[in-house]
Protein backbone atom coordinates (compact mmCIF):
# COMPACT_ATOMS: atom_id res chain seq x y z
CA UNK A 1 0.00 0.00 0.00
CA UNK A 2 1.30 3.42 -0.94
CA UNK A 3 1.53 5.67 2.14
CA UNK A 4 0.99 9.38 1.37
CA UNK A 5 2.46 10.53 4.69
CA UNK A 6 5.84 10.87 6.31
CA UNK A 7 5.90 10.57 10.10
CA UNK A 8 8.14 12.13 12.73
CA UNK A 9 7.61 10.04 15.87
CA UNK A 10 9.86 11.41 18.61
CA UNK A 11 10.66 10.32 22.15
CA UNK A 12 11.65 12.96 24.70
CA UNK A 13 12.64 12.08 28.28
CA UNK A 14 10.97 14.67 30.48
CA UNK A 15 10.99 15.74 34.13
CA UNK A 16 7.72 14.47 35.62
CA UNK A 17 6.88 12.91 38.98
CA UNK A 18 3.06 12.90 39.14
CA UNK A 19 0.18 11.21 37.33
CA UNK A 20 -1.55 14.60 37.14
CA UNK A 21 -0.52 16.99 34.36
CA UNK A 22 -0.37 20.79 34.61
CA UNK A 23 -1.70 22.33 31.38
CA UNK A 24 -2.02 25.99 30.29
CA UNK A 25 -3.72 27.63 27.34
CA UNK A 26 -3.07 31.23 26.25
CA UNK A 27 -5.70 33.59 24.79
CA UNK A 28 -4.30 36.88 23.43
CA UNK A 29 -7.05 39.48 23.18
CA UNK A 30 -5.88 40.91 19.85
CA UNK A 31 -4.09 39.65 16.75
CA UNK A 32 -1.06 41.97 16.74
CA UNK A 33 2.02 40.01 15.57
CA UNK A 34 4.51 42.70 16.57
CA UNK A 35 3.38 42.32 20.20
CA UNK A 36 3.18 38.53 20.41
CA UNK A 37 6.75 37.93 21.57
CA UNK A 38 6.19 40.19 24.60
CA UNK A 39 3.16 38.06 25.52
CA UNK A 40 5.05 34.77 25.23
CA UNK A 41 8.13 35.85 27.14
CA UNK A 42 6.09 37.56 29.87
CA UNK A 43 4.03 34.40 30.39
CA UNK A 44 6.99 32.06 30.72
CA UNK A 45 8.56 34.56 33.13
CA UNK A 46 5.28 34.78 35.09
CA UNK A 47 5.07 31.01 35.40
CA UNK A 48 8.68 30.87 36.53
CA UNK A 49 8.34 33.51 39.23
CA UNK A 50 4.87 32.66 40.60
CA UNK A 51 4.55 36.20 41.93
CA UNK A 52 2.18 39.02 41.06
CA UNK A 53 4.46 41.57 39.41
CA UNK A 54 5.19 43.27 36.11
CA UNK A 55 7.50 41.66 33.57
CA UNK A 56 9.11 42.75 30.34
CA UNK A 57 10.46 40.50 27.63
CA UNK A 58 13.69 39.38 29.29
CA UNK A 59 13.74 35.58 29.28
CA UNK A 60 14.75 33.64 32.35
CA UNK A 61 13.04 30.35 31.79
CA UNK A 62 11.04 28.07 33.99
CA UNK A 63 11.91 25.65 36.76
CA UNK A 64 11.11 21.96 36.41
CA UNK A 65 7.47 20.88 36.67
CA UNK A 66 5.93 24.36 36.58
CA UNK A 67 3.87 23.12 33.64
CA UNK A 68 3.66 20.08 31.40
CA UNK A 69 2.12 21.84 28.39
CA UNK A 70 1.71 25.52 27.46
CA UNK A 71 -0.30 26.21 24.27
CA UNK A 72 -0.32 29.44 22.23
CA UNK A 73 -2.48 30.19 19.15
CA UNK A 74 -1.75 29.55 15.49
CA UNK A 75 0.53 31.91 13.45
CA UNK A 76 1.64 33.45 16.74
CA UNK A 77 5.41 33.73 17.18
CA UNK A 78 7.86 35.17 14.63
CA UNK A 79 10.65 32.81 13.62
CA UNK A 80 13.35 35.20 14.94
CA UNK A 81 11.67 35.14 18.37
CA UNK A 82 11.52 31.34 18.22
CA UNK A 83 15.30 31.27 17.83
CA UNK A 84 15.62 33.69 20.76
CA UNK A 85 13.50 31.35 22.84
CA UNK A 86 15.66 28.34 21.94
CA UNK A 87 18.83 30.29 22.74
CA UNK A 88 17.45 31.26 26.14
CA UNK A 89 16.51 27.68 26.98
CA UNK A 90 20.06 26.40 26.52
CA UNK A 91 20.97 27.41 30.06
CA UNK A 92 17.61 26.52 31.63
CA UNK A 93 16.65 23.46 33.62
CA UNK A 94 13.99 21.00 32.46
CA UNK A 95 10.70 22.49 31.26
CA UNK A 96 7.41 21.22 29.93
CA UNK A 97 6.38 21.53 26.28
CA UNK A 98 5.62 24.92 24.73
CA UNK A 99 3.46 24.60 21.60
CA UNK A 100 3.00 27.65 19.39
CA UNK A 101 2.08 28.54 15.86
CA UNK A 102 4.90 30.39 14.11
CA UNK A 103 5.18 32.91 11.26
CA UNK A 104 8.05 34.27 9.12
CA UNK A 105 7.83 37.81 10.58
CA UNK A 106 5.36 40.36 11.94
CA UNK A 107 4.01 41.42 8.53
CA UNK A 108 0.63 40.28 7.20
CA UNK A 109 2.29 37.25 5.61
CA UNK A 110 2.03 34.10 7.76
CA UNK A 111 2.99 31.24 5.39
CA UNK A 112 6.59 30.05 4.99
CA UNK A 113 8.15 29.34 1.61
CA UNK A 114 9.88 25.96 1.48
CA UNK A 115 13.40 27.42 1.51
CA UNK A 116 12.52 29.68 4.46
CA UNK A 117 11.61 26.59 6.47
CA UNK A 118 14.89 24.87 5.55
CA UNK A 119 16.79 27.97 6.65
CA UNK A 120 14.82 28.13 9.91
CA UNK A 121 15.64 24.49 10.64
CA UNK A 122 19.35 25.20 10.13
CA UNK A 123 19.19 28.28 12.38
CA UNK A 124 17.46 26.33 15.15
CA UNK A 125 20.21 23.71 15.14
CA UNK A 126 22.83 26.47 15.35
CA UNK A 127 20.89 27.89 18.32
CA UNK A 128 21.11 24.60 20.22
CA UNK A 129 18.32 22.34 18.93
CA UNK A 130 19.14 18.66 18.47
CA UNK A 131 19.56 17.78 14.77
CA UNK A 132 17.83 14.39 15.13
CA UNK A 133 14.58 16.14 16.21
CA UNK A 134 14.48 18.08 12.92
CA UNK A 135 16.25 15.91 10.35
CA UNK A 136 13.27 13.78 9.32
CA UNK A 137 11.16 16.87 8.67
CA UNK A 138 14.01 18.60 6.81
CA UNK A 139 14.60 15.53 4.64
CA UNK A 140 10.92 15.43 3.75
CA UNK A 141 10.90 19.17 3.05
CA UNK A 142 13.84 18.99 0.63
CA UNK A 143 11.73 16.73 -1.60
CA UNK A 144 8.83 19.20 -1.78
CA UNK A 145 8.43 21.61 -4.68
CA UNK A 146 10.30 24.89 -4.37
CA UNK A 147 7.17 27.05 -4.80
CA UNK A 148 5.24 25.44 -1.90
CA UNK A 149 4.12 27.45 1.14
CA UNK A 150 3.43 26.02 4.59
CA UNK A 151 1.72 27.00 7.82
CA UNK A 152 3.97 25.88 10.67
CA UNK A 153 3.87 25.13 14.37
CA UNK A 154 6.67 24.37 16.80
CA UNK A 155 6.96 22.37 20.03
CA UNK A 156 9.86 23.34 22.30
CA UNK A 157 10.98 21.82 25.61
CA UNK A 158 14.05 21.13 27.74
CA UNK A 159 14.36 17.45 28.58
CA UNK A 160 15.42 15.78 31.81
CA UNK A 161 19.09 16.08 30.75
CA UNK A 162 18.68 19.87 30.22
CA UNK A 163 18.91 19.47 26.43
CA UNK A 164 16.78 21.72 24.21
CA UNK A 165 14.26 19.74 22.16
CA UNK A 166 12.32 21.31 19.31
CA UNK A 167 10.34 20.01 16.39
CA UNK A 168 8.53 21.81 13.58
CA UNK A 169 5.22 20.51 12.26
CA UNK A 170 3.38 21.71 9.15
CA UNK A 171 -0.37 22.17 8.88
CA UNK A 172 -1.99 19.30 6.99
CA UNK A 173 -5.54 20.49 6.24
CA UNK A 174 -5.94 24.04 4.91
CA UNK A 175 -8.85 26.23 5.94
CA UNK A 176 -10.91 28.48 3.69
CA UNK A 177 -8.76 31.40 4.88
CA UNK A 178 -5.67 29.77 3.35
CA UNK A 179 -6.98 29.57 -0.21
CA UNK A 180 -5.76 32.38 -2.40
CA UNK A 181 -5.12 33.45 -6.00
CA UNK A 182 -1.64 34.53 -4.86
CA UNK A 183 0.92 31.72 -4.45
CA UNK A 184 2.49 33.06 -1.25
CA UNK A 185 -0.94 33.15 0.43
CA UNK A 186 -2.16 29.76 -0.84
CA UNK A 187 -1.24 27.09 1.70
CA UNK A 188 0.24 23.78 0.59
CA UNK A 189 -1.32 20.82 2.39
CA UNK A 190 1.58 18.99 4.00
CA UNK A 191 1.58 15.21 4.14
CA UNK A 192 3.68 15.05 7.27
CA UNK A 193 2.58 13.95 10.75
CA UNK A 194 4.22 14.57 14.13
CA UNK A 195 3.91 12.67 17.41
CA UNK A 196 5.94 13.24 20.57
CA UNK A 197 6.05 10.59 23.28
CA UNK A 198 7.02 12.14 26.62
CA UNK A 199 8.81 9.55 28.75
CA UNK A 200 8.67 10.53 32.44
CA UNK A 201 11.71 10.65 34.69
CA UNK A 202 9.75 8.68 37.31
CA UNK A 203 9.79 5.06 35.99
CA UNK A 204 6.49 4.11 37.65
CA UNK A 205 4.59 6.60 35.46
CA UNK A 206 3.32 5.81 31.96
CA UNK A 207 4.58 7.72 28.91
CA UNK A 208 2.29 10.41 27.47
CA UNK A 209 1.92 10.91 23.71
CA UNK A 210 1.26 14.41 22.36
CA UNK A 211 0.04 15.25 18.85
CA UNK A 212 0.45 18.94 17.94
CA UNK A 213 -2.09 20.24 15.41
CA UNK A 214 -2.95 23.58 13.81
CA UNK A 215 -6.58 24.74 13.72
CA UNK A 216 -8.38 23.06 10.77
CA UNK A 217 -6.24 19.93 11.19
CA UNK A 218 -8.91 18.91 13.73
CA UNK A 219 -11.81 19.21 11.26
CA UNK A 220 -13.53 16.63 9.05
CA UNK A 221 -13.07 18.66 5.86
CA UNK A 222 -11.88 17.40 2.49
CA UNK A 223 -8.18 17.23 1.74
CA UNK A 224 -6.34 17.32 -1.59
CA UNK A 225 -5.53 13.62 -1.22
CA UNK A 226 -8.58 11.55 -0.13
CA UNK A 227 -8.27 9.81 3.22
CA UNK A 228 -5.41 11.94 4.55
CA UNK A 229 -6.98 13.96 7.34
CA UNK A 230 -4.31 14.12 10.04
CA UNK A 231 -6.46 12.47 12.71
CA UNK A 232 -7.65 9.57 10.52
CA UNK A 233 -4.21 8.96 9.05
CA UNK A 234 -2.62 8.11 12.41
CA UNK A 235 -4.84 5.04 12.72
CA UNK A 236 -5.24 4.25 9.04
CA UNK A 237 -1.51 4.16 8.27
CA UNK A 238 -0.14 3.78 11.80
CA UNK A 239 1.24 0.25 11.45
CA UNK A 240 2.79 0.96 8.05
CA UNK A 241 5.18 3.73 9.04
CA UNK A 242 8.85 2.87 9.18
CA UNK A 243 9.12 4.08 12.76
CA UNK A 244 6.96 2.59 15.51
CA UNK A 245 4.19 4.85 16.79
CA UNK A 246 2.24 4.55 20.07
CA UNK A 247 -1.06 2.73 20.37
CA UNK A 248 -2.75 5.83 21.75
CA UNK A 249 -2.54 9.61 21.58
CA UNK A 250 -3.22 11.10 25.02
CA UNK A 251 -3.25 14.86 24.35
CA UNK A 252 -3.92 16.89 21.22
CA UNK A 253 -2.44 20.37 21.45
CA UNK A 254 -4.51 22.54 19.10
CA UNK A 255 -3.21 26.00 18.20
CA UNK A 256 -6.01 27.91 16.43
CA UNK A 257 -6.96 31.24 14.90
CA UNK A 258 -10.65 30.77 14.28
CA UNK A 259 -13.92 32.71 14.64
CA UNK A 260 -16.90 30.99 16.24
CA UNK A 261 -20.61 31.15 15.59
CA UNK A 262 -22.39 33.32 18.17
CA UNK A 263 -24.96 31.54 20.31
CA UNK A 264 -27.90 33.21 22.01
CA UNK A 265 -27.72 30.65 24.83
CA UNK A 266 -24.00 30.30 25.62
CA UNK A 267 -20.68 30.63 23.79
CA UNK A 268 -19.70 27.47 21.93
CA UNK A 269 -17.00 26.36 19.53
CA UNK A 270 -17.92 26.31 15.84
CA UNK A 271 -19.94 23.22 14.94
CA UNK A 272 -17.19 21.92 12.61
CA UNK A 273 -14.80 21.74 15.58
CA UNK A 274 -17.40 20.15 17.85
CA UNK A 275 -18.15 17.46 15.26
CA UNK A 276 -14.42 16.84 14.78
CA UNK A 277 -13.85 16.51 18.54
CA UNK A 278 -16.72 14.06 18.99
CA UNK A 279 -15.67 12.01 15.97
CA UNK A 280 -12.28 11.37 17.57
CA UNK A 281 -14.04 9.90 20.60
CA UNK A 282 -16.57 7.80 18.67
CA UNK A 283 -15.37 6.78 15.22
CA UNK A 284 -13.56 3.51 14.44
CA UNK A 285 -11.18 5.40 12.15
CA UNK A 286 -9.87 7.25 15.20
CA UNK A 287 -9.07 4.39 17.56
CA UNK A 288 -5.75 5.92 18.57
CA UNK A 289 -7.59 9.10 19.66
CA UNK A 290 -10.49 7.44 21.50
CA UNK A 291 -9.44 8.81 24.91
CA UNK A 292 -7.51 11.90 23.83
CA UNK A 293 -8.15 15.25 25.48
CA UNK A 294 -7.82 18.38 23.35
CA UNK A 295 -6.26 21.60 24.68
CA UNK A 296 -7.20 24.61 22.50
CA UNK A 297 -5.67 28.11 22.31
CA UNK A 298 -7.20 30.90 20.23
CA UNK A 299 -7.12 34.66 19.72
CA UNK A 300 -10.07 36.50 21.23
CA UNK A 301 -10.37 38.91 18.30
CA UNK A 302 -9.79 37.50 14.81
CA UNK A 303 -8.28 39.77 12.12
CA UNK A 304 -10.66 41.01 9.42
CA UNK A 305 -13.60 39.18 10.97
CA UNK A 306 -16.53 40.67 12.91
CA UNK A 307 -17.03 37.46 14.90
CA UNK A 308 -15.14 36.70 18.09
CA UNK A 309 -12.75 33.79 18.42
CA UNK A 310 -11.67 33.02 21.97
CA UNK A 311 -13.12 30.12 23.98
CA UNK A 312 -9.64 28.77 24.71
CA UNK A 313 -9.90 25.70 26.93
CA UNK A 314 -10.19 21.93 26.68
CA UNK A 315 -12.42 19.14 25.39
CA UNK A 316 -12.66 15.86 27.32
CA UNK A 317 -14.52 12.78 26.00
CA UNK A 318 -15.80 11.92 29.49
CA UNK A 319 -18.74 13.12 31.61
CA UNK A 320 -18.38 16.35 33.56
CA UNK A 321 -17.81 15.38 37.22
CA UNK A 322 -17.28 18.80 38.82
CA UNK A 323 -20.20 21.16 38.26
CA UNK A 324 -19.00 24.35 39.96
CA UNK A 325 -16.56 26.33 37.78
CA UNK A 326 -14.79 29.69 38.23
CA UNK A 327 -16.79 32.71 37.09
CA UNK A 328 -14.51 33.33 34.09
CA UNK A 329 -15.00 29.80 32.74
CA UNK A 330 -18.02 28.30 31.01
CA UNK A 331 -18.62 24.55 31.07
CA UNK A 332 -20.87 22.84 28.55
CA UNK A 333 -21.56 19.18 28.11
CA UNK A 334 -22.56 16.83 25.33
CA UNK A 335 -25.43 14.99 26.96
CA UNK A 336 -28.99 13.79 26.64
CA UNK A 337 -31.41 16.16 28.31
CA UNK A 338 -34.35 14.91 30.30
CA UNK A 339 -37.33 14.06 28.05
CA UNK A 340 -35.03 13.78 25.03
CA UNK A 341 -33.54 10.82 23.16
CA UNK A 342 -30.74 12.56 21.26
CA UNK A 343 -27.56 13.98 22.80
CA UNK A 344 -26.72 17.64 22.18
CA UNK A 345 -24.55 20.40 23.66
CA UNK A 346 -26.00 21.97 26.80
CA UNK A 347 -24.90 24.60 29.25
CA UNK A 348 -23.75 23.05 32.51
CA UNK A 349 -26.84 23.95 34.58
CA UNK A 350 -29.28 22.11 32.25
CA UNK A 351 -30.64 18.93 33.83
CA UNK A 352 -29.44 15.94 31.81
CA UNK A 353 -29.99 12.21 32.08
CA UNK A 354 -26.86 10.91 30.32
CA UNK A 355 -23.51 12.75 30.23
CA UNK A 356 -21.08 11.81 27.45
CA UNK A 357 -18.40 14.52 27.00
CA UNK A 358 -17.70 18.09 28.04
CA UNK A 359 -15.79 21.23 27.21
CA UNK A 360 -14.52 24.06 29.38
CA UNK A 361 -13.68 27.45 27.85
CA UNK A 362 -12.81 30.98 28.86
CA UNK A 363 -15.82 33.30 28.79
CA UNK A 364 -15.73 36.45 26.68
CA UNK A 365 -14.46 39.32 28.89
CA UNK A 366 -16.82 42.22 29.52
CA UNK A 367 -14.13 44.82 28.81
CA UNK A 368 -11.82 44.19 25.85
CA UNK A 369 -9.58 47.24 25.76
CA UNK A 370 -8.28 47.05 29.31
CA UNK A 371 -6.33 43.78 29.05
CA UNK A 372 -3.87 42.06 26.71
CA UNK A 373 -4.03 38.31 27.37
CA UNK A 374 -5.75 35.70 29.53
CA UNK A 375 -3.94 32.58 30.73
CA UNK A 376 -5.98 29.55 31.79
CA UNK A 377 -4.26 26.76 33.72
CA UNK A 378 -5.59 23.52 35.16
CA UNK A 379 -4.54 20.07 36.33
CA UNK A 380 -5.61 17.06 34.29
CA UNK A 381 -6.44 14.66 37.12
CA UNK A 382 -5.61 11.55 35.10
CA UNK A 383 -4.70 10.86 31.51
CA UNK A 384 -7.84 9.07 30.36
CA UNK A 385 -6.11 5.82 29.41
CA UNK A 386 -5.23 5.46 33.12
CA UNK A 387 -8.81 5.92 34.35
CA UNK A 388 -10.98 2.94 35.29
CA UNK A 389 -14.55 2.24 36.43
CA UNK A 390 -13.52 2.16 40.08
CA UNK A 391 -11.37 5.31 40.01
CA UNK A 392 -12.51 7.48 37.08
CA UNK A 393 -10.71 10.62 35.98
CA UNK A 394 -12.28 13.70 37.54
CA UNK A 395 -11.28 15.79 34.55
CA UNK A 396 -9.84 19.24 35.17
CA UNK A 397 -8.96 20.49 38.65
CA UNK A 398 -7.10 23.33 40.37
CA UNK A 399 -7.82 26.15 37.93
CA UNK A 400 -5.57 29.19 37.64
CA UNK A 401 -6.79 32.18 35.61
CA UNK A 402 -4.46 35.12 35.05
CA UNK A 403 -5.23 38.32 33.16
CA UNK A 404 -2.31 40.33 31.76
CA UNK A 405 -2.49 44.07 31.14
CA UNK A 406 0.15 46.01 29.22
CA UNK A 407 1.64 48.90 31.18
CA UNK A 408 2.82 52.25 29.68
CA UNK A 409 6.43 51.03 29.72
CA UNK A 410 5.49 47.93 27.66
CA UNK A 411 5.67 45.40 30.49
CA UNK A 412 2.71 43.12 31.17
CA UNK A 413 1.16 43.04 34.65
CA UNK A 414 -0.66 39.82 35.66
CA UNK A 415 -3.34 39.46 38.28
CA UNK A 416 -5.28 36.36 39.23
CA UNK A 417 -9.07 36.20 38.83
CA UNK A 418 -9.62 32.49 39.59
CA UNK A 419 -11.65 33.17 42.74
CA UNK A 420 -13.46 36.32 41.56
CA UNK A 421 -17.17 36.07 42.18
Amino acid sequence: MSIPFEMNSLQWHMQRDSRSLRLFTVEPHAYEPEKHSAILFSIVTRLKSNTEESYGTKVNILPASSFDLLVFPEVFLCSADLITLVNSLRSAGPTGCIHTGIRPDSSERFLFARDEVLKLSEDLIKAGARPDDLCRFSNWLINQKKNTHFNLGAVIAVDVDSKVRITLHPKVLRSKFELSAFPDSNMTEAKFLTLITLIPSEPSLLPITLQPLLCSDALIHDTDYPGTRPIDAISRYGNSFNNTIPDHIDIISLATCSPHTPSKDFPLWHIDFREGFLRMAKHDNNLRHRHAIIVMANFLQIPDNPRFGGLSGAFLPIPLHINRQPKSVVACQYATAENSHDPAWHINDVVVSKKLAHMICLKYPKILNSSTVTLLGFDLHRVLKEANHYNPSHGLLNYEILVGTTQPDGTIYFHEITNDI
